[in-house]
């Protein structure tokens, strides 16, 4: 789904002219870590996991917003999944222009922003359709279905006689965030709508699983996961009763792709989170722990031994205020330290304490020395920073500029 069909050489992905620090110690903290060895593996067992299964992907590119990422969840570490990935996903229009825009190596020309459209951000959108090969918006409301089918009627009047909306309908499985009611027969003539104007070039349904976050094992998860699909296909049936015929059914979310067992009723999978995961996924069984490919580098600042705590110099800021699939308080996986707890954070600094099993020997924490942590949430945590380090073991091997932070 690239520009180009070949598996381009990493160093041409390269996007930050920062020079590489020495050592981790001579990286100004906090900083985000990306693990490039779990990260690869992170993607390649998604990959095979889809071709195996026999469904494709359209990831996610909202955890991690770089160019280097998005390269590894569409080819792999070394290749051999071409066909697998149909296009990619993006939450934003400054991600979707990041994509779009690419480097002059390597593009992305299939871009779904997978946000219910608003009118305001046609004009920007529409820009974006004309760079690339399909650029599809995500639909699910009547109002906004008028406003689009407008913009486009005036479009083509105006001379591009041959737009149309590439578009998907998003349908609520269970999540009930956002999305139309399967059954109500308003759905299915929204979706007839979509299908029969020359406004749009229908793609087909979309869901999020994102209700598996609720869950804490993988048999719950895959429960919910069963029940998306079955909703799915059940619809895709419906439809093509009324002759509505759907090319895509896209479905799933990190918890439900990385445990689910089969993928039949759907054409596509798009997940996004596990390209980091985090302790939250490690939790609930989407991973373990070392599968867990970025973390948060801090600095040690202040001893308190009196009050049986110390300082870091990573608040909200740099971890946010996620805390995951944790009981109580409790910010982020300190490495190597499991009897420790981030239990407090402000907008810069963290409080660490014991969890009561020992405490707190201060000397093995000097004040300067670094500690990382794994984020409870990765992309919420991600998005604090506007660049990633990159390490092979203890050495820095890159750093990757993450996308403009706008709307």
């Amino acid at each position: 789904m690239s520009s180009k069909d070949s598996h381009p050489p990493e160093k041409k992905l390269k996007t930050s002219s920062h020079p590489l620090p020495s050592s981790l110690k001579a990286i100004p903290t906090p900083a985000f870590l990306v693990d490039i060895d779990a990260l690869k593996n992170n993607c390649d067992v998604m990959l095979a996991k889809a071709k195996q299964l026999g469904v494709k992907m359209r990831p996610h590119m909202k955890t991690h917003k770089t160019l280097e990422a998005g390269h590894y969840q569409v080819h792999g570490s070394s290749g051999g999944f071409e066909g697998v990935v149909v296009g990619v996903e993006v939450s934003t229009l400054g991600e979707a222009e990041f994509y779009v825009n690419g480097s002059a190596d390597y593009k992305f020309d299939d871009v779904f922003y997978a946000t219910p459209i608003s009118p305001n951000k046609f004009e920007k959108v529409y820009a974006l359709t004309r760079k690339i090969k399909r650029f599809s918006i995500m639909l699910d409301h009547p109002t906004s279905v008028d406003a689009a089918e407008s913009f486009a009627n005036a479009k083509r009047a105006a001379g591009h006689t041959d737009f149309a909306w590439s578009v998907f309908l998003k349908i609520d499985c269970g999540y009930h965030r956002a999305g139309v009611d399967p059954e109500a027969d308003s759905t299915m003539a929204l979706a007839k709508r979509l299908h029969d104007s020359p406004a749009f070039d229908f793609q087909g349904v979309y869901s999020h699983s994102g209700h598996t976050y609720v869950h804490r094992n993988p048999e719950d998860i895959r429960k919910v996961a069963d029940e998306e699909r079955h909703v799915m296909a059940k619809f895709v049936d419906a439809a093509s009763k009324h002759g509505i015929a759907i090319r895509h059914v896209s479905v799933g979310a990190t918890p439900s792709c990385s445990t689910s067992l089969t993928f039949d009723g759907v054409t596509e999978i798009h997940p996004g989170n596990y390209v980091f995961f985090d302790r939250f996924q490690a939790t609930v069984g989407s991973c373990t722990m070392d599968d867990v490919a970025g973390s948060v580098l801090t600095t040690v600042i202040s001893h308190y031994p009196d009050r049986g705590r110390f300082l870091i110099d990573a608040g909200a800021l740099a971890l946010s205020k996620d805390i995951g699939a944790t009981d109580g308080r409790d910010f982020g996986h300190i490495v190597g330290h499991p009897h420790l707890r981030i239990v407090a954070i402000t907008q810069e600094v963290g409080t660490v304490e014991s969890d009561g099993s020992r405490p707190i020997d201060f000397s093995m924490y000097p004040i300067d020395s670094q500690l990382r942590i794994l984020p409870n949430h990765s992309c919420l945590t991600a998005a604090c920073f506007p660049r990633f380090y990159v390490t092979s073991g203890d050495k820095i091997v890159d750093i990757w500029e993450t996308a403009p932070r706008e709307w």
